[in-house]
């Protein structure tokens, strides 16, 4: 599988080579940069689910900022975020803590570059 980049991510980068705090921060801009084009990609999902959204699968979460959007919008939903950096993942539930997002968000550490 190749890395597919998406909301806030780059193509450019694997998590699992730097999840230290300045790609994480970097990250987070590219969020706030694109926030327009994801909230359009929301109201995409609502417009094509034939059902209301209650799971997401947020492949590549990083930060997951993208998974955080997602919650907000789609409030009877829940994430589970993988990422190959466990980094990541930890400043991902730290985040979903400050958010009382806590019981809605689930981790996997997994590189799904590397993974049959």
């Amino acid at each position: 599988m190749s890395h597919q980049p998406g909301h806030g991510d780059h193509p450019n980068h694997h998590h699992a080579h730097g999840g230290g705090g300045d790609l994480a921060d970097l990250l987070d801009l590219d969020a706030e940069v694109m926030s327009e084009h994801l909230n359009a990609v929301r109201t995409d999902i609502v417009a094509l689910a034939d059902s209301p959204v209650r799971s997401i699968l947020d492949l590549g979460a990083g930060t997951g900022s993208g998974s955080f959007g997602l919650l907000r919008h789609f409030t009877d939903a829940r994430v589970l975020a993988i990422d190959a950096s466990e980094e990541m993942l930890e400043r991902l539930r730290r985040r979903a803590e400050q958010l009382g997002l806590s019981d809605r968000v689930s981790t996997l550490c997994a590189d799904l570059d590397k993974t049959v």
